[in-house]
């Protein structure tokens, strides 16, 4: 007995050290950015007729760490004022109107500017990217111009991406902000250089990731990759979009990855209202370990709305246990055994539940209590050994998933079943008549069965009656309890037990494939998964003590 307790003991404490291997980094990295578009910042500067600059240092204040900003193309510098063009059939009606004198530098395909940066960077990535070659010359005799002489003219070299705007690079970075640029994917990847030159993150634009071609993407990839990592540049890794490149990019650089939330413009058009947003915002954040959130602003909005809003939103981020300021990438690398590690992740969530089943069967002389917590404290257990399994960057940030979810699932539940009745029990109930009340019963059954499977893992939309529950039960216990343990097993596996009825503890085993499914959102901070768990244990528990006197006021 002494060997079994100490055995028991030394698995306890070798779990829970293990498991300290995830919590710990994850708790660490507790720093949240907030991030707008330079887009929206400048609309709502001229919606509110506010000073550019003093508005973008009144949202650092507020909490605002990043900007984002777009490539920008000769086209959109011109219509600014940065530069001027000399183009076909510009140039000729410029010569007609005798503006250029004879023997002016000007020629029919060039390029005039007073920013030497902006004329660099213009001729490294137009040469790098695209292949298109110039001269930079420095000509004008008060004051120096900087002119890009093309070898030849390309009708579309106005529209072609050169980078981000130096000067706003510099604008955002003076007012102590961390800028982001959309990385348009076309041209080559030696130009990142001068694309990437004083950034600090990097959003895909669209549906790919720079570098990213049907021929060789991975050497492509390879390059960006390697280019960030040296250069401390953080690749934003929006959750819920698929990205073409981005499984390749983030298994082989995973210090690169910073997790991150996108709220987009269109979703206000749908309803979304700030109270919503920050909820969401709130909610990836604690569950999905988002440690960056990119907000689309809506059009005309007075600005004290925005600022009141932000500062409401920093200060309930603040109080779930976060700091509001320049992120940090994910704390987990990959240690390889991917394969192995699924396989063992399989065994768990397929045999873990019986194990508390099998102990609590084998100590039938304590109380159902007892019983219950001894059942849900051995599944527990399995569950961070399940988490400790998914202490891996691929899993975290869903580049990979535990294969045969649904399956262990179902396969768990019917072998539970095969453990509670014999098969003399099952022939026997099998072989009686039909009537209409089994039948609409077993319909009943078979809807929710299948609705349970359709939910199970990471997927499957919630009811709009179930969004506005959750939300109740998130600012009740700061972390929701999920229905089927609370709400289902964990009542029906105690009040099973109190009266031994197989039927209820054919339902309780539900509550128990639920806490391993818990632990299989590897992307939720094992901590949370935890607390989670544990909130349904009790809740779960008081509701079937409710049921239990309820039931026996009943019958007196």
């Amino acid at each position: 007995m002494k060997v079994k307790i100490a055995l028991a003991v030394l698995i306890i404490a070798g779990i829970f050290f293990l498991s300290l291997g995830r919590i710990l980094p994850e708790r660490a990295n507790r720093f949240v950015e907030i991030s707008l578009t330079a887009t929206d910042i400048a609309r709502l500067a001229r919606e509110n007729n506010l000073d550019h600059w003093q508005l973008v240092q009144r949202l650092a204040a507020l909490g605002v760490g990043s900007v984002v900003v777009a490539e920008t193309t000769i086209a959109e510098l011109e219509s600014t004022g940065r530069l001027t063009s000399f183009f076909p059939p510009d140039i000729g009606r410029l010569k007609m109107l005798d503006l250029i004198e004879p023997g002016s530098p000007v020629n029919s395909a060039s390029i005039l500017t007073r920013d030497k940066s902006l004329a660099v960077q213009i001729k490294e990535v137009l040469e790098k990217r695209y292949s298109i070659l110039s001269n930079l010359q420095i000509i004008g005799q008060r004051q120096p111009y900087y002119l890009l002489k093309f070898t030849e003219f390309f009708p579309e070299i106005r529209d072609l991406p050169v980078g981000a705007d130096p000067a706003q690079v510099d604008f955002f970075h003076r007012a102590g902000l961390k800028v982001g640029l959309l990385l348009k994917n076309t041209g080559r990847p030696d130009c990142l250089p001068e694309i990437l030159k004083n950034l600090d993150r990097v959003l895909p634009e669209k549906n790919e990731v720079f570098g990213w071609t049907t021929a060789d993407h991975s050497r492509d990839i390879f390059l960006l990759g390697n280019f960030l990592l040296t250069n401390k540049i953080l690749f934003c890794d929006f959750e819920f979009n698929s990205v073409a490149g981005r499984d390749y990019l983030l298994k082989n650089f995973p210090g690169v990855c910073l997790r991150s939330h996108l709220i987009s413009a269109s979703e206000y058009k749908s309803g979304l209202d700030f109270s919503q947003v920050a909820r969401r915002i709130r909610r990836a954040i604690r569950e999905r370990n988002v440690r960056l959130v990119l907000i689309n602003l809506p059009e005309r909005i007075p600005a004290e709305l925005i600022f009141n809003w932000l500062r409401g939103l920093v200060r309930d981020i603040s109080k779930d246990g976060f700091l509001v300021e320049s992120a940090r990438p994910a704390p987990f690398l990959s240690p390889g055994f991917l394969s192995l590690r699924k396989f063992f992740g399989f065994c768990l969530l397929l045999f873990g539940p019986f194990l508390g089943w099998y102990y609590g069967q084998k100590t039938g002389k304590i109380s159902a209590l007892s019983r219950y917590l001894l059942i849900n404290f051995i599944t527990l257990l399995v569950g961070i050994l399940l988490g400790i399994v998914g202490t891996d960057i691929q899993f975290q940030q869903n580049i990979t998933s535990l294969s045969g979810l649904k399956l262990a699932t179902f396969g768990c539940f019917l072998g539970g079943i095969f453990w509670l009745f014999s098969f003399s029990e099952i022939k026997r109930w099998l072989s009686q008549p039909l009537i209409v009340g089994w039948l609409v019963a077993l319909g009943l059954a078979g809807i929710v069965i299948t609705y349970w499977l359709w939910r199970s893992g990471n997927t499957g939309i919630p009811l709009p009656g179930e969004i506005f529950v959750r939300e109740w039960l998130e600012n009740c216990f700061y972390v929701r309890p999920r229905f089927k343990e609370f709400l289902l097993g964990q009542p029906a596996l105690f009040l099973g037990l109190v009266y031994n009825q197989k039927w209820l503890l054919l339902v309780g085993l539900v509550g128990q494939i639920s806490v391993m499914n818990t632990f299989a959102h590897f992307h939720t901070p094992l901590w949370l998964s935890i607390l989670r768990t544990l909130v349904g244990i009790f809740l779960g528990l008081g509701l079937g003590v409710v049921i239990q006197y309820g039931r026996k006021k009943l019958r007196k």
